[in-house]
């Protein structure tokens, strides 16, 4: 069954394929002008190997190597952590979880020790990652959750944005495909202008939401628009995980020839970068294709390349889905097997199959291979045997079913968590909001009987004004009534004295 691979982001910056070429040329005659050990090499060191990571993991990983060896050698804290996690990011990208995951817990042990918040928020994101390769949800959920409040505290615009997308890829995990999307929309908001290689693998990742809602249209149309970003950047490692997941969704959409294509191309790109486990995964997904065209031969020569990587990277679960795949081919075509003891080399197959699937843990894989088995029993007459497996088989599907039940409640668990902290941020909001409309309730009625006094005072003063007007106007008119009195008094006794006393008294 064609795997999908959803788009994890390792929190690394982004450099374009031309200029990380000519940093590598530049930086590689740097490092050999340069041959003393102090910090100079040291930041050549550590610049290289993250160049290397998506072009060379293996010469990303030696340069990583030689720089933690420095940096413990000239006491360097800082560059000691960044060289643990490029160290642990070359492991991420050759498949290496298991490193990866013990070079990042190493590079967050001294990032805190030296209070070193973006530092740390990194590792977490990084380390994120390897557990959620190991299906440990719950704890890369915790991981991305905690570095994103980091990067929000300090404003560091690229790791919310991967915060947010790798959020995304855990939800979409748990099918839980609403929060999935709504993580994805968030991280596409702030990725939009700042960062078109993330805002590609968003773009592909709310794609594979819909081909897993059964929406394809909606599906391919997000994922030829990532690939189409993915392309201009020239990062070759998003390029072939694109293509990967565009096979996919072809063949779920019944287009076997174009998702040939698209495999075929991840398998170039992951070829050149050298990235094993990719490469396996690719053979195996166009052996599938083959093997549901009927092109059996076809089929069992990819299945058969395949296995031979799986087995190099100690891949035990898909190894053991490669052999049952084998399998397959000679049950459905048995003419394949020449030998006459076809049935001991076909069971054979199947037994590795089942010791490989049962190292691995993998509930389902035994569960395959004992479908696998019942089945190639029934082929060749043996009723009993065919019997027995099935019961396993069915034993298998039944604790799947569990383990489902079990995923769900965990799923069901993160959404618990995450509503009650969305209600206690809402309930701190409420709260904030009440004591803020308190404030503003008080500062108007504050600026209410401001304006209250100063209407009063304007009225009190103008009423004081009119009646100051009005005692001045009534004085003024006093004075003059009595100036007039005075003069009409004045101007009388004039008269008088001109007057002949004796008339007047006649």
């Amino acid at each position: 069954m064609p795997k999908t691979l959803y788009l994890l982001i390792i929190l690394l910056p982004v450099k374009f394929v031309s200029a990380q070429k000519l940093e590598i040329d530049s930086l590689t005659q740097a490092l050999k002008n340069h041959p003393k050990n102090d910090t100079v090499r040291l930041h050549i060191l550590l610049e290289l190997s993250y160049d290397y990571h998506m072009v060379d993991p293996d010469k990303g990983l030696e340069l990583a190597d030689e720089a933690i060896a420095l940096a413990k050698k000239l006491n360097r804290p800082a560059q000691l952590a960044a060289g643990y996690n490029q160290r642990g990011s070359n492991l991420w990208a050759k498949g290496e979880d298991s490193l990866a995951l013990a070079a990042g817990e190493e590079a967050l042990k001294i990032h805190r020790q030296n209070n070193n918040k973006l530092g740390a928020a990194k590792s977490l994101n990084n380390l994120a990652l390897n557990y959620y390769n190991f299906s440990e949800f719950k704890k890369a959920l915790e991981y991305h959750s905690e570095a994103l409040a980091l990067f929000e505290e300090l404003k560091f615009t690229a790791g919310i944005i991967h915060s947010y997308s790798n959020r995304g890829v855990v939800y979409l995990s748990l099918s839980d495909y609403p929060k999935a999307l709504e993580n994805f929309l968030v991280g596409a908001r702030y990725a939009e202008g700042q960062d078109s290689l993330m805002l590609a693998n968003i773009l592909m990742n709310v794609g594979l939401v819909y081909k897993n809602m059964k929406e394809y249209d909606k599906a391919l149309k997000y994922q030829q628009d990532g690939l189409a970003l993915v392309k201009r950047s020239g990062q070759k490692q998003s390029e072939a995980n694109a293509l990967g997941n565009l096979g996919t969704l072809y063949s779920e959409m019944g287009s076997p020839d174009k998702a040939l294509t698209a495999y075929n191309s991840s398998l170039e790109l992951n070829t050149l970068i050298g990235n094993k486990r990719r490469m396996a995964s690719d053979l195996v997904n166009i052996g599938v294709v083959y093997h549901n065209m009927k092109k059996f031969s076809v089929a069992l020569d990819y299945f058969q390349r395949s296995l031979k990587l799986y087995q190099q990277t100690n891949d035990k679960e898909n190894t053991a889905f490669t052999l049952v795949k084998l399998a397959e081919v000679y049950l459905d075509a048995p003419e394949l097997l020449r030998a006459s003891n076809a049935e001991r080399l076909l069971f054979n197959y199947l037994r590795k199959a089942l010791g490989f699937a049962v190292e691995s843990g993998s509930l389902q894989s035994q569960q395959i291979v004992w479908e696998t088995m019942s089945n190639a029993y029934q082929r060749y007459g043996n009723q009993s045997m065919a019997l027995q497996a099935y019961r396993k088989h069915i034993a298998f599907r039944d604790s799947i079913d569990n383990t489902e039940k079990r995923t769900e409640i965990a799923r069901q668990q993160i959404q618990f968590d995450f509503e009650r902290k969305e209600d206690q941020l809402k309930a701190e909001h409420e709260k904030n909001m009440a004591v803020a409309k308190a404030e503003v309730d008080r500062q108007k009625t504050i600026d209410t009987a401001i304006i209250a006094i100063g209407i009063l005072l304007i009225l009190a003063a103008t009423a004081g004004f009119i009646l100051d007007r009005k005692r001045k106007d009534a004085e003024k008119k006093r004075l003059a009534a009595e100036f007039t009195e005075q003069i009409a008094d004045t101007e009388m006794k004039a008269l008088r004295a001109q007057m002949n006393p004796h008339f007047i008294f006649n």
